[in-house]
């Protein structure tokens, strides 16, 4: 399945029925409104307002960004912690 812009499959809480989105954000909360995990392939206003490069992707606990970046950083940022 490739995705134009941002692919999402949802379930609902008892399972079963998936649905899928071709969306420009995605904002999830962990159960908490300020950890969350937010996904933007879009920047800019009005006449700025274009597709990112690359998405730019955001974790956040406890209302302080702990990442702000591409794909590729996260990449390489999980890949140095696994031993």
């Amino acid at each position: 399945m490739s995705a134009q812009n941002i692919l999402v499959q949802t379930q609902g809480v008892k399972g079963g029925n998936t649905k899928t989105s071709n969306v420009g954000y995605v904002l999830v909360e962990l159960r908490h409104e300020q950890d969350r995990i937010t996904i933007d392939d879009f920047e800019g206003q009005g006449t700025t307002y274009k597709r990112r490069e690359l998405q730019k992707i955001e974790i956040i606990e406890n209302g302080k960004v702990l990442f702000s970046g591409d794909k590729y950083e996260l990449f390489t940022i999980l890949k140095k912690e696994r031993p």
